[in-house]
């Protein structure tokens, strides 16, 4: 099986091609970004142009997922919530997973080796009516989006959420 790995140089794409080599893939690496949980939640006042970006690579999944799925070919995209890699301190931020860690509902980062697990799973033969996705991996950080976030309504039950 031939799998292209997007960033398989470092953080992320390093991990997912170390998994998928391991499981026989033949792999083709090169340097691009992937989706990112970002979109989903805007990235107000740090990352809205980075958010803006992720989102684009949703729609492309979804809609060259539809022009290539007659020909046996899958599209699917994972969006991964922050992640221990070393992308926030190239941006000059290198504080920010000890910061944001803690909010996430899961009450963690996560890391490059889970990622790469949930994209092994969706390349994999028990998932192959999968296309056109793009699978959240984001500690649950994501699963407000469009509510309010502060504090984490999902980790109290008696919480009404409300639109912004």
């Amino acid at each position: 099986m031939l799998t292209v790995v997007t960033g398989g140089g470092r953080g992320i794409g390093a991990a997912t091609a170390l998994r998928l080599a391991a499981e026989g893939h033949d792999l083709v690496l090169s340097y691009a970004y992937d989706s990112s949980a970002a979109e989903t939640l805007g990235s107000p006042h740090e990352y809205v142009h980075y958010a803006a970006a992720k989102a684009g690579v949703d729609t492309l999944t979804m809609g060259l997922a539809q022009e290539v799925a007659t020909r046996g070919i899958r599209v699917n995209g994972v969006a991964p919530g922050i992640v221990r890699t070393g992308i926030h301190a190239d941006a000059g931020d290198a504080g920010r997973i000890e910061r944001i860690g803690p909010t996430v509902p899961i009450g963690r980062v996560g890391e490059p080796e889970e990622i790469a697990e949930a994209i092994a799973w969706l390349l994999g033969d028990s998932c192959p009516y999968a296309t056109g996705a793009t699978l959240r991996v984001a500690g649950g950080r994501c699963a407000g989006r469009r509510w309010a976030m502060r504090p984490h309504p999902c980790l109290r039950i008696d919480a009404e959420p409300r639109r912004l």
